[in-house]
């Protein structure tokens, strides 16, 4: 994703109502990464280094890359927010 652009997307399903990445070990550290090299991290609704407690819990993640990632994500954020209501 780095390399080439691209967006990765972890949604809440119905196995796992608030998604599968804990905040602390796998949203935070990659969310780090992605904005340092200049990309956004995201949950729908706020970014994900924004979010403090609790640190444990399981969220919902986007991270995009490039221009082109972001103007996709953009679209495709009414459709995630919606899917996410459920």
């Amino acid at each position: 994703m780095l390399f080439y652009g691209g967006i990765y997307g972890n949604p809440k399903n119905k196995n796992s109502k608030n998604g599968n990445l804990r905040l602390l070990y796998e949203c935070a550290p990659m969310s780090y990464i992605v904005e340092q090299a200049g990309g956004k991290a995201s949950d729908g609704h706020q970014r994900i280094l924004d979010i403090h407690l609790p640190i444990r819990k399981r969220y919902t993640s986007a991270l995009h890359f490039s221009l082109e990632a972001q103007k996709k994500w953009t679209s495709w954020r009414s459709i995630w927010l919606d899917k996410s209501q459920d």
